[in-house]
């Protein structure tokens, strides 16, 4: 089995933390609203016009739809904490899947090289460098101009380059970094034609390993790569 270094990723799990926060205190606020709306009018049968105007915008916010989501405050609240647990449910399917990799590849995981963008999983092995982005995001996979989908395969080329740059101009290794995007809710569909865009493999979770280990490359500097790697994660990048 392969060995596994770092943890999950930070950026989702503050996201998720965010979203749960807000939810629950927009939960308190509208219970609290509730109970003092039910004791002014069973306890003092006073009507207080106050009271209106603090429970009113948490009421409609919970029953009513928002016109750009089309849907309530709390609901659009749940559906990114939702989201955000998915993206952790995700990225757990893919290390233990990348775990079944032989023990000659190393995985590093929720790595900053360059201190910017947050890669998801490095995989060092003795047939190359490999930067692969989880994304649990359903539907039918089709990259066009400016769509959410062709902003996840950028992102996923920026983090493969910004890998290839920190390398080569951090410790002057000159190697190629492959890029892997890989598609873990299983609502998702991949064109087959679309199984390789601009040097980026899109795939899904079975495939995976098999593509690593079948890659035709060599890595003569992997010992010295996953030493630069450590460094990372010794500085908690």
């Amino acid at each position: 089995m392969a060995v596994i270094y770092g943890h999950d990723s930070d950026y989702i799990k503050e996201k998720r933390t965010k979203f749960l926060r807000l939810a629950i205190i927009f939960i308190i606020f509208l219970l609290a609203s509730i109970f003092i709306f039910y004791w002014l009018i069973h306890k003092l049968w006073l009507l207080s016009p106050i009271t209106l105007i603090f429970i009113w915008p948490f009421a409609t916010e919970f029953l009513k739809s928002d016109y750009k989501e089309g849907t309530s405050t709390f609901k659009l609240l749940f559906r990114k904490f939702r989201y955000t647990n998915q993206g952790l449910l995700g990225e757990k399917e893919i290390r233990n899947t990348l775990a079944t990799l032989p023990n000659s590849y190393s995985v590093f995981r929720g790595l900053r090289p360059n201190r910017k963008n947050d890669i998801d999983f490095i995989v060092i092995g003795p047939n190359g460098v490999f930067a692969i982005e989880a994304k649990s995001s359903k539907g039918f996979v089709t990259f066009g101009r400016n769509n959410h989908w062709q902003q996840m395969l950028q992102q996923t080329r920026r983090e493969t380059f910004e890998l290839h740059d920190y390398l080569q101009n951090g410790w002057g290794i000159k190697i190629f970094v492959v890029g892997i995007l890989v598609f873990t809710n299983n609502n998702t569909t991949i064109k087959k034609n679309d199984l390789q865009i601009n040097n980026i493999f899109v795939i899904k979770p079975p495939e995976l390993v098999p593509l690593i280990t079948s890659h035709r490359g060599t890595n003569p500097q992997k010992a010295m790569i996953e030493n630069y790697l450590k460094l990372i994660i010794n500085a908690g990048a």
